[in-house]
């Protein structure tokens, strides 16, 4: 048992080497946790390693590189790495996050003697489809080596009982914040010289999305509602910034309907409060979401938000009071909300006012800290 003499060790395990949200969400634990009562870890892919680069320096956390994601033969090398680094260090806890990282690293963090396992849930898993993925077995089989389990909104906890069958018991809400204070509208100039940066025109209307290019962010919905939008407003730009698999066959599609002169790709920025101040409006076309931190973000730039009605989208943006709400993979949809908000300014701004002030009510990073760190000292007391 970790004593008020020594700090609590907390091994944070990630399998994807994107960054995205989810490791946002990491990055923000790491940043924020009090390094008198806690020692963070991180093990991650390489990948993911070089992604974080400068943001994890100075940050005094321990830092392995580890590609491991499956029980595949070719992973049992990287599983016998993990098994002997949790045997030897001997953590208080350790934090997977997402169903693919939990899966391999609680069962190989009980045979190793740790005492904690507490899993983070940020979102449904679109890809469970078939009658075995989507039997959710594997999953009430791995959760016997979870002691405790963070969902990121309140539909994710439904989703963890309801569906897949897990005990509501284990199960805490812990809604994602962000530092507002790193979100705050750049003047003017810099919102000038970032649209010059990206080849905008003073004159061209801008909506955008924030997030990987991947499935699950529904990219391919809006750039269906491009066309639509185009002959309704002829000068609006698209705006997508971020990377991922998909970029290719976005890029593909969009030259399909004749619009890709009209979509900026930007790729992956480190200014994300400076590309959404740029945004007339900001859309998340998700197929399914956990907390997403875009919302926040953008909320807390007063930004007008188109997102679609999955999970946690709802939990931030409320329908005609914080935002725009519309049905999933429904490019009209996407179009008519859009449109709406590029006519009438007015309208967008009171909904971005509205939206300010909600994020700072319920989704700052000091409240998530504050429940996150609770829920730890608990785990370990209780050990």
């Amino acid at each position: 048992m970790a004593s008020d003499a020594r700090r609590i060790a907390i091994v944070y395990f990630l399998a994807s080497g994107t960054r995205g949200g989810v490791e946002e969400h990491v990055l923000s634990l790491l940043k924020s946790l009090d390094r008198a009562r806690f020692e963070p870890i991180l093990i991650c892919p390489a990948q993911l390693v070089a992604a974080f680069g400068a943001d994890l320096a100075g940050l005094g956390v321990e830092v392995h590189a580890l590609d491991l994601w499956s029980w595949t033969p070719r992973q049992l090398p990287q599983a016998w790495r993990l098994f002997r680094f949790l045997r030897r260090r001997r953590p208080d806890i350790v934090n997977p996050h997402m169903f693919r990282a939990t899966l391999v690293a609680a069962p190989i963090a009980k045979l190793a003697g740790v005492a904690r396992v507490i899993a983070t849930f940020h979102g449904r898993e679109y890809w469970r489809r078939g009658f075995l993925k989507g039997s959710y077995v594997v999953d009430r089989l791995v959760d016997r080596c979870v002691d405790h389990m963070i969902a990121v909104c309140r539909s994710n906890k439904t989703y963890l009982v309801e569906t897949k069958g897990l005990a509501a018991q284990k199960i805490t809400v812990i809604q994602n914040g962000r530092d507002l204070d790193a979100y705050r509208l750049p003047a003017p100039a810099e919102v000038d010289a970032a649209r010059s940066e990206l080849g905008l025109a003073p004159g061209d209307e801008v909506f955008g999305v924030v997030g990987r290019l991947d499935t699950q962010k529904g990219h391919r919905y809006l750039i269906d509602a491009l066309p639509e939008i185009l002959r309704v407003r002829p000068h609006a730009r698209l705006l997508l910034v971020g990377e991922g698999d998909l970029r290719a066959s976005l890029e593909a599609q969009a030259r399909g309907l004749g619009v890709h002169g009209r979509v900026v790709f930007a790729g992956f920025r480190r200014d994300v409060a400076r590309m959404m101040a740029l945004m007339d409006v900001v859309v998340l076309p998700s197929l399914y979401e956990g907390l997403p931190l875009v919302l926040i973000e953008a909320q807390a730039l007063a930004r007008p938000i188109v997102a679609t009605a999955v999970d946690g989208n709802t939990d931030v943006v409320e329908d005609g009071k914080s935002g725009r709400i519309v049905p999933p993979e429904d490019p009209e949809a996407l179009a008519r909300a859009v449109l709406e908000l590029l006519a009438d300014r007015a309208a967008a701004r009171r909904l971005g006012e509205t939206a300010l002030r909600s994020v700072r009510e319920h989704f700052t990073l000091e409240q998530q800290m504050r429940r996150t760190v609770e829920l730890y000292e608990a785990c370990v007391a209780a050990r």
